[in-house]
């Protein structure tokens, strides 16, 4: 691209700056660039996939219209993405690794009072002893069906 041809979008730039509100001139056409411009099409750049198709379904007829007012001749609009260094690997995620927990590491997290030799069969316990009664006998069948959660 020579500087006469981003001259000439700068100036097409310039005029579509006063048909626009400043927030949107400069989200959608502050980062544009010319890719290339003959007698028939004009190709511009942006920087981003959304950008490219935000441009084209909104402001290809801008666009067009802009050109012929400047240039005086009817060229087709096409908006591609700006090529540029290509983009950084995202970081691998590694997945933390949990430690090694022996017999003795968790022993000492849990309580020795709640054992099943002190566990007290009420009104509010009946169910989940039941089920852990069955729980060798029937076990395909019943992790299936059941789930108990405590409080």
């Amino acid at each position: 691209m020579d500087s006469h041809t981003s001259e000439i979008w700068q100036n097409i730039l310039s005029i579509i700056n006063t048909k626009l509100s400043k927030p949107s001139f400069d989200t959608w056409f502050k980062a544009t660039k010319i890719v290339s411009i003959d007698d028939h099409s004009i190709v511009i750049s942006a920087p981003t996939t959304f950008a490219v198709e935000w441009l084209e379904s909104r402001y290809t007829k801008l666009v067009a219209t802009t050109v012929y007012e400047y240039l005086g001749k009817q060229v087709d609009v096409s908006f591609v993405i700006e090529e540029s260094a290509p983009p950084e690997q995202p970081p691998v995620y590694k997945e933390p690794q949990a430690p090694v927990q022996t017999e003795e590491s968790i022993s000492h997290m849990l309580n020795p009072k709640y054992t099943f030799d002190t566990f007290v069969i009420g009104s509010g316990t009946s169910l989940p002893m039941r089920l852990l009664l069955l729980l060798p006998k029937r076990w395909p069948e019943l992790t299936t069906r059941y789930f108990c959660m405590g409080e």
